[in-house]
């Protein structure tokens, strides 16, 4: 698995007041952060089975999808599409970028460095980290995560809403002496 950063958004604070106790009146005051404008791209690879099972529970899920909290669903349609390349860090490469046109037009060059977190088996890089995420138990009573290696790259996308904005022109050149 790789996921792609194309719009890293913005964290949005959201401050809650919950009322756990009525008869004593009780207040929690807690906040909750949010990522907002974000947009992903997240590439996955396995058997065709596999990849066609995820796919139809991504368009058909059992349950509302969330990202993180329940209250936390996505913002519009989830789009898949299924490629032939076996590493989704290739994929990922080529895959054309995928952030909002008004992003896009808001960086100004023609080429966008975005980031890509994969599974450290994926690709070559420099830097190894490790992220205590992989499952090991659902249990409710014993519930544990193992460490995985992944690593973090850049990848150059092209900016089709840079449209070759030369601005080295030279505006004392139309004088005359």
């Amino acid at each position: 698995m790789a996921v792609r950063i194309d719009q890293p958004g913005r964290t949005l604070t959201d401050f809650q007041t919950i009322e756990y106790n009525q008869k004593n009146g009780k207040r929690s005051l807690s906040y909750r952060d949010y990522l907002q404008d974000a947009v992903f791209v997240v590439a996955i690879a396995g058997e065709d089975q596999q990849i066609e099972l995820v796919e139809t529970a991504l368009h058909h899920p059992k349950f509302q999808l969330f990202l993180g909290r329940r209250a936390n669903v996505p913002a519009g349609l989830l789009l898949t599409r299924v490629f032939d390349e076996e590493n989704p860090v290739t994929v990922l490469r080529q895959y054309e970028w995928q952030a909002a046109e008004w992003y896009q037009r808001q960086q100004r060059q023609p080429k966008y460095m975005a980031e890509v977190i994969a599974d450290a088996d994926l690709a070559q890089a420099n830097l190894t980290t490790f992220a205590k995420d992989n499952v090991g138990s659902f249990s409710q009573d014993h519930r544990w995560h193992s460490y995985r290696a992944i690593i973090s790259m850049n990848v150059e996308l092209e900016n089709k809403q840079c449209h070759g904005q030369d601005t080295s022109h030279d505006v004392m050149a139309n004088l005359e002496e």
